[in-house]
């Protein structure tokens, strides 16, 4: 289970320093299940979805710990491919909007994993 369903950043004013710096949120990723969830990938989507076949993108590891899991939003820490999240447990995953021009931005984040796939729309 991903929450919340949706992280709206709001706006920002480019060129400023809370610009330069983004704007902070976060998601939890959480194993409800009884048994070990195993992450087997992510992907983000812009659109596609109303006739069922969103064009997904591979996330991007930019470093260590910065992914680009849409234009202008990042995660940090996202953890590896493969990794078991036990039952019960739960991951807090640092995101950051950092919009580089004037517009309205959004993304579908995906995470697939052995247990179903859960998304989170991220907006700003």
């Amino acid at each position: 289970m991903i929450s919340p369903g949706e992280a709206d950043f709001g706006g920002i004013v480019i060129g400023s320093a809370a610009a330069e710096a983004g704007v902070p949120g976060s998601m939890v990723v959480q194993n409800v299940g009884s048994t070990d969830m195993g992450i087997t990938g992510y992907a983000w989507a812009l659109d596609g979805f109303d006739d069922g076949n969103p064009q997904w993108t591979n996330v991007t590891e930019n470093s260590a710990t910065n992914h680009t899991i849409g234009p202008s939003f990042y995660a940090m820490d996202l953890p590896a491919v493969g990794s078991i999240v036990s039952p019960g447990q739960s991951i807090t995953i640092n995101l950051n909007f950092k919009p580089f021009a004037i517009g309205n931005y959004h993304s579908l984040f995906q995470i697939w994993s052995d247990g179903g796939a859960q998304y989170i729309l991220l907006t700003g």
